[in-house]
């Protein structure tokens, strides 16, 4: 691993990192603060319940680190956005009984394992590009997706945060 006297992390990805970071630390304070009836009967505008919707954010950590490997080889990351779409049906019909804490601890792994990732990709590495398939087949580079890591995860936690306070302003009214 690369140490900041010996080879400093690329400034692009310093940042990501960062971002990522500060929007982990978000959805981690978010999903300690939901009670049962938040994790539960709460559904956001992805029409799954907020508990449902965290451990998406954590499964997506792993989805792209997949999806940054295959960029970084100049391969065609593989799928369709239907495909896609419809592993993410999939993984909410699974996982939709999945506990706060199992969540919590999904997160904190795979938000380890994806920061180790992201700061062991090389600045040269960051051109690389190839056609993206679940994003509809645009081409994408490195560079593009790592920045764009923390994108999803904020997202996400914007859903999350949106269908609890329209269901506490329902409650107060």
């Amino acid at each position: 691993m690369r140490t900041p006297e010996e080879d400093p992390m690329d400034e692009r990805i310093s940042e990501a990192v960062r971002q990522f970071d500060e929007v982990h630390a978000e959805v981690v304070a978010f999903v300690l603060a939901c009670d049962e009836r938040d994790w539960r009967e709460r559904t956001t505008v992805e029409g799954w319940p907020v508990g449902v919707v965290a451990h998406h954010i954590a499964v997506g950590y792993t989805t792209a680190m997949g999806w940054i490997d295959h960029l970084r080889a100049g391969e065609a990351v593989p799928g369709n956005p239907e495909a896609h779409d419809a592993g993410n049906a999939e993984h909410a019909a699974v996982f939709d009984q999945t506990t706060k804490a199992e969540t919590l601890a999904d997160l904190e792994a795979n938000a380890a394992t994806f920061r180790e990732f992201l700061v062991r990709i090389e600045p040269d590495e960051l051109s690389s590009e190839a056609v993206h398939g679940p994003a509809g087949g645009v081409v994408i580079s490195v560079e593009r997706m790592v920045r764009a890591t923390a994108g999803h995860p904020r997202l996400h936690l914007e859903h999350m945060r949106e269908a609890v306070a329209a269901d506490d302003a329902e409650v107060a009214s």
